[in-house]
């Protein structure tokens, strides 16, 4: 995900992306969305094992 701010004048040009995780526990639960600033090369098995273990 990149943020939006200065995206037309390219203002956002060198900035690291983030990863979204979104989760739907159940039927009648709400959404769950986790924000990560992991390097682009981890694996999502890895990044997955992180988020679970906050």
């Amino acid at each position: 995900m990149w943020h939006a701010h200065g995206w037309k004048t390219g203002d956002g040009a060198g900035v690291r992306a983030l990863w979204v995780r979104i989760e739907k526990p159940g039927d009648e639960e709400p959404l769950k969305f986790a924000f990560s600033n992991l390097p682009a090369g981890t694996r999502r098995v890895a990044a997955v094992r992180r988020w679970k273990s906050r």
